[in-house]
Order: structure tokens, then sequence, then C-alpha cells
């Protein structure tokens, strides 16, 4: 049965923030940074995977210090508001004005692991070393 609203009209589930990654192959999630015209962050996550070493995806790795989780402030994310340290704001920002101009993929623990969801976390961390060595560039 559908959920409806007050006004009888059906309520639309949005789309899940993280897509459930594929456990039988090394796959983890990368962060693209849109080229806006304003110093908003914009970004959207994709998954890739190191199957083929001839064919590895290429990014960045962000490695930098999380900062109070209390001092936030917004980014876009797969469309929707997300929280983020203002740590991390402000590295996703200088990345922007400072990267390729085009759209530029990063790896940023923040936000290719799903902090909320336990079984992708026991996933995902075991492969941070692989992300940082594997980066064609970490940034720091």
């Amino acid at each position: 049965m559908d959920s409806t609203t007050s006004s009888n009209q059906p309520t639309v589930e949005p789309e899940p923030l993280y897509r459930q990654l594929n456990l039988k192959s090394p796959e983890f999630r990368l962060l693209e940074i849109l080229n806006t015209p304003d110093d908003r962050v914009s970004c959207q996550l994709s998954a890739a995977a190191f199957t083929n070493p001839a064919a590895k995806p290429q990014y960045a790795a962000l490695s930098y210090v999380w900062g109070d989780a209390s001092d936030t402030e917004d980014i876009t994310l797969n469309g929707r508001k997300v929280p983020v340290t203002k740590h991390l704001a402000a590295a996703l920002r200088h990345v922007k004005k400072h990267g390729a101009k085009s759209s530029f993929r990063i790896w940023v623990d923040a936000l290719c692991i799903n902090q909320q969801d336990t079984q992708d976390r026991e996933q995902q961390v075991p492969l941070m070393q692989y992300m940082y060595t594997l980066a064609d560039i970490v940034l720091a």
C-alpha cells in the first residue's frame, strides 16, 4: 500500500543518499565535485572499483582533519543538503577553486563511506590504505 499525505497525494520516497556497494568486489565510492558558477559545493557520489589495473579510476584522495563535528555547514550531495564539518567544506571549496575546471573526482572518507551504516564502514575502512596509495594524488 502506498503512503499518502493528508491531501491523498502519494508521497515520493527520496532516493537513498548511499547506494549499496557490491560486497564481492573492491567497490568504493568517489565524490565528483561539480563545477558550479558560485562558491557553493555541489557533489555527486558514484561507484568505482579496482577490478582492472589497466583501467584504474582516476581520482585524488583528501587527507584532512575532520575538526569539530558540531561545527558544520551544508553542502549539496546527490541533490540533498548534507551537513559536513567546516574543515571539510573549506577543503572541498579549495579543491573546487584550484582543481580541474571541469568536474573533479575525489575520495573523502567522511562522505565516500556511509558513516551511518556499520556494514558499509566495516567493508570500506580496510580499503582506506589502498584509497590513498592508489590515488593519482593525495591532497593534504
